[in-house]
């Protein structure tokens, strides 16, 4: 089901459970979602890399952007990358309240 372009919906914390992600990049292990955040600069999205084999999800230690926990639009693989050599940080617990494809309702 993790593929680009898909929406999902995290359960945790309680919070986020009305926020929808899209998936970014993905391997058969991290899952890069992004999605928008008013607070943010412009051309900068919020991210969050999950971890589907630890069952965590957070973010990864060293950002391009220079801004904790956002990232720009391309820079989804690289994302991806630094999340297989040094892991995720700010990890919290994986919990998958939905998922949808972008063109359903």
């Amino acid at each position: 089901m993790e593929t680009r372009g898909v929406r999902v919906r995290f359960s945790s914390p309680v919070h986020e459970n009305r926020y929808w992600w899209t998936i970014r990049e993905c391997d058969g292990r991290y899952v890069v979602c992004v999605r928008e955040r008013l607070a943010l600069p412009d051309g900068l999205l919020a991210y969050t890399v999950a971890d589907r084999r630890n069952g965590i999800r957070g973010h990864v230690p060293d950002g391009r952007s220079g801004v904790t926990g956002a990232c720009r639009p391309a820079d989804a693989a690289w994302l991806l990358e630094q999340a297989r050599t040094h892991g995720l940080i700010d990890t919290k617990p994986l919990h998958v309240a939905e998922y949808r494809q972008e063109n359903d309702k």
